[in-house]
């Protein structure tokens, strides 16, 4: 007599997955549907206890032990919550290390599943819905560099997560205004894949020429999935179709971006986790300020509490000719044996633009 409250998805390997689509808050799953005959009992906690992401309730009191690791070692899939938080200002944490308390439910959903190149991500908004628009981006292979890089190029970071899930929900908020990206020191590519999936042509980039091979690999294997990179076929956007948005460079943004031939068409430069030394700071000012300044591009950028990342920060925010707005998150893995948090990143999406704006302003809305 409605539209569908949730949707059951059945996988042979990691058996029935639900997604709730329009439950109030406070039903429980388990209260609207019920399995029928008798399921492997692997899956009858799970279904007895799913209901809207919960925020941990504090560290994993499973994993002092190793019990959990040892549970949970064939594990396939897992899950990243994102929460609003306060926030800070990228340098060193006061807090010794513990995470500071989210400031509201859960605005996104990461769900990282085990792909023979490495992994495929799906992001899920959990805000409100946005001008009938999926609520999903992916699946999103993510493929692993055949050899070894400097640093975490081959790294997932939390600041990435973030700043993906942030840029989707400009964008179901009718805020994502720019009509061209560029990422820097892409990486695993989470951050340029995911613009590339929401319909905006983006180039990814990185110094690392093995990178930039598993990022390129990354672009066939989407478009030869077509939509279902693990298996299970999803009402998300399309995988191939960001085969077709996305190009890869290698780059130093070290030397300027010049290279890139951007001309004076103004677009959005997004990057996460660039600075691991406070001597790059000047560097990366260097790179990102003309086209900020003189040609109205935007910067999104994601940073972890390190001293780098607040230099950079620092330095935006004291430009007066442009202004900087923060957003702090809160990237947590939740514990399915105890409810705790398993791991947990502290991060700032800061959004840097020209006073006035220009062609992709509306990212400050919403």
């Amino acid at each position: 007599r409605r539209r569908a409250l949730f949707e059951v998805i059945v996988d042979g390997q990691l058996g029935v997955h639900l997604s709730l689509a329009s439950v109030a808050r406070s039903t429980p799953l388990h209260s609207i549907f019920r399995l029928r005959g008798s399921p492997p009992s692997r899956l009858i906690a799970p279904m007895a206890t799913l209901t809207e992401p919960a925020c941990p309730s504090g560290p994993c009191s499973c994993e002092r032990d190793g019990a959990a690791e040892a549970r949970q070692g064939g594990i396939e899939e897992f899950t990243l919550l994102v929460f609003p938080c306060r926030a800070g200002d990228a340098g060193p944490s006061a807090r010794s290390g513990v995470p500071p308390k989210p400031d509201g439910p859960a605005l996104a959903e990461v769900t990282l599943r085990m792909h023979p190149l490495g992994l495929a991500v799906r992001l899920r908004n959990l805000g409100a819905p946005g001008r009938g628009l999926s609520d999903e981006v992916g699946p999103i292979v993510l493929t692993e560099p055949t050899r070894p890089v400097p640093v975490l190029g081959a790294v997932v970071s939390g600041a990435s997560v973030a700043v993906a899930c942030w840029l989707q929900a400009r964008h179901l908020q009718a805020a994502l205004g720019a009509e061209r990206a560029v990422e820097l020191g892409a990486g695993r590519g989470l951050v340029g894949f995911s613009l590339a999936s929401l319909g905006i042509p983006t180039v990814l980039t990185d110094i690392e020429p093995a990178v930039c091979s598993a990022l390129r690999e990354s672009l066939g294997a989407c478009a030869v999935e077509g939509g279902d990179a693990g298996g299970v076929a999803h009402a998300a956007r399309p995988a191939a179709a960001l085969a077709e948005r996305a190009e890869v460079r290698q780059l130093d943004w070290d030397d300027g971006l010049e290279g890139l031939n951007l001309g004076c068409t103004a677009g959005l430069l997004v990057g996460a986790e660039l600075l691991w030394a406070d001597d790059a700071v000047d560097s990366l000012w260097e790179a990102v300020s003309p086209l900020v300044l003189e040609q109205d591009w935007e910067l999104v950028y994601g940073a972890s509490m390190r001293p780098s990342n607040a230099l950079l920060l620092d330095r935006l925010g004291a430009e007066e000719d442009a202004e900087l707005s923060r957003e702090g998150r809160l990237v947590m893995r939740p514990c399915c044996e105890c409810g705790g948090w398993r791991t947990a990143e502290e991060c700032v999406v800061a959004h840097w633009r020209k006073k006035g704006g220009g062609a992709a302003s509306r990212l400050a809305a919403g």
